[in-house]
């Protein structure tokens, strides 16, 4: 008789760790270790993440608990893979089969990398610049921002890499041209820098979006600087100034897809006349979280509204809708450019205001 009551109290104490097991699998509860890179191998039908770092004695390391804050394939290799989480920046060099750290420590939330090297990266934290020029073995400060203010974006030009720009939650655009050794104010666009995108057709050819301004232009390297947003009128797509993301189609000159609250907007002669794309769902009745886009096919497009992943194969003319694997934030969506079967989704726990992008 006690055995059988022991039995049974082992049964019901047994039991709800197996559900919150079956939790974790399916990514059920806020709770569970869901967070971290998730892949895909078809085009977001199925999900696993991808997250293993390496084993301390019978324990295996993951970063299945950690929040994701920018993810970015190397431009030239889509096996090289980086991230930067709330705990430092962690790299793979396939394809997300195991990680290791590249430097530990505090949030990272901006993160860019050489062309030309793949042992060279910048990252900010906080209002610091940091580079490594030996693949994260060590790291050295390259500025620092006297006001305080947080360093949200870096972009390195992919026809030159000694010209290197950074932009602040202030505005503000620093700049570049040895790789990091000098800096110069170039101008302050209003509001928080959100992305920094570089043309790969011209190193002078500069957007970036910001929180209250859609996007700014320059054509000369960044000295001057215009406005878009009197191009895509803001009573025909309201909502447009509102900046969720911004893609450069790499197939076309000029070519750039706009995720605002307005929805998506294409443009093709670098932001002189816009056009929509059609959603599945009303212009401005969803918030886009991220963006993505076959780099060799503009016409496969993915975004996430909440969990959500919406996918056009057709340019917008139909999209499907599917469930994302985790319960946390989509925070980085990545299409593999050498095998656009390969999708990549990265991950958060929003708890606090997000930077970098």
């Amino acid at each position: 008789m006690i055995k059988t009551k022991f039995a049974k109290l082992i049964a019901i104490l047994f039991v709800p760790l197996l559900m919150g097991q079956a939790c974790s699998i399916i990514g059920g509860s806020k709770n569970v270790a869901d967070g971290g890179v998730w892949f895909s191998g078809d085009r977001g039908e199925t999900w696993s993440q991808r997250s293993f770092v390496g084993k301390k004695g019978e324990k295996e390391i993951t970063l299945n608990n950690l929040n994701i804050n920018i993810m970015k394939f190397h431009p030239t290799d889509s096996r090289r893979i980086y991230i930067s989480t709330d705990a430092g920046v962690y790299a793979t060099i396939d394809g997300g089969d195991k990680w290791s750290d590249k430097l530990l420590g505090g949030a990272v939330y901006a993160l860019a990398l050489d062309p030309n090297d793949t042992n060279t990266m910048f990252v900010s934290k906080g209002n610091r610049i940091l580079k490594t020029e030996d693949d994260g073995a060590n790291w050295s400060e390259i500025y620092v921002e006297a006001r305080g203010a947080i360093i949200s974006q870096i972009a390195v030009d992919i026809l030159d890499s000694s010209k290197v720009y950074a932009g602040m939650n202030t505005g503000d655009v620093i700049a570049s041209i040895d790789g990091g050794k000098t800096w110069h104010w170039r101008v302050n666009v209003g509001g928080n820098i959100r992305k920094i995108v570089m043309s790969p057709y011209d190193s002078d050819v500069i957007f970036i979006g910001t929180s209250r301004r859609g996007i700014v232009a320059s054509f000369d390297g960044g000295y001057e600087w215009k406005n878009l947003s009197k191009f895509y009128n803001t009573k025909e797509y309201p909502g447009s100034m509102e900046f969720k993301d911004l893609i450069y189609d790499e197939t076309r000159n000029g070519s750039l897809l706009y995720a605002s609250r307005f929805g998506l907007l294409w443009t093709n002669d670098s932001g002189r006349t816009w056009s929509p794309v059609n959603l599945v769902t009303p212009e401005g009745s969803v918030s886009i979280g991220n963006l993505a886009m076959n780099s060799n096919n503009p016409d496969e497009i993915y975004y996430t509204t909440g969990n959500l992943l919406n996918r056009t194969f057709d340019g917008g003319k139909n999209w499907s809708v599917k469930k994302l694997p985790s319960s946390r934030n989509p925070t980085a969506l990545l299409v593999d450019f050498f095998n656009p079967d390969n999708i990549y989704l990265g991950v958060r726990q929003i708890k606090k205001r997000r930077f970098g992008g």
